[in-house]
């Protein structure tokens, strides 16, 4: 859904493009597509995990994250809901999102939490795109290992 602030008539992007890079990121993750995950952010952007406490900064590092989460849940499906887009310009280029992910490996779920984000749309690109500038990573529960 889309909260307050109204996205412009004269945007140059579709908010609907920024969930479909919110999106992504999973798929990204689940196909080991790690160039393309990189790609999905600005040279500069951040990922932060909030329960070790790391944060992954600029392309190299956000390869390496999708190659890391690729292999440590291997065989899982990730899901991205609820998002709930905020409007943080006059133009429409700059986005928040509040969403819900959940991690399902053979049929049962392995961990949970909310994603806060901030994107912004790359006009050099073309056409346009939105990319991340930046990612928490909320825990709210993981399977207590076996």
């Amino acid at each position: 859904r889309f909260s307050s602030g109204a996205f412009p008539s004269s945007s140059i992007v579709d908010p609907v493009g920024a969930v479909s890079t919110i999106n992504d990121f999973f798929i990204c993750v689940d196909s080991g597509d790690t160039e393309r995950f990189a790609s999905l952010h600005r040279p500069d952007a951040t990922v932060t995990i909030l329960k070790t406490g790391k944060t992954f900064t600029g392309r190299d590092e956000l390869q390496s994250l999708c190659s890391f989460l690729h292999t440590t849940f291997a065989g899982s499906m990730h899901f991205e809901s609820n998002h709930v887009l905020t409007n943080l310009s006059e133009d429409g280029t700059s986005i928040s999102n509040l969403s819900y992910w959940s991690c399902i490996k053979e049929g049962q779920m392995v961990s949970c939490g909310s994603h806060v984000d901030k994107l912004v749309v790359d006009t050099e690109s073309q056409p346009p795109a939105w990319r991340f500038v930046s990612r928490e990573v909320h825990h709210s529960w993981a399977k207590p290992a076996e």
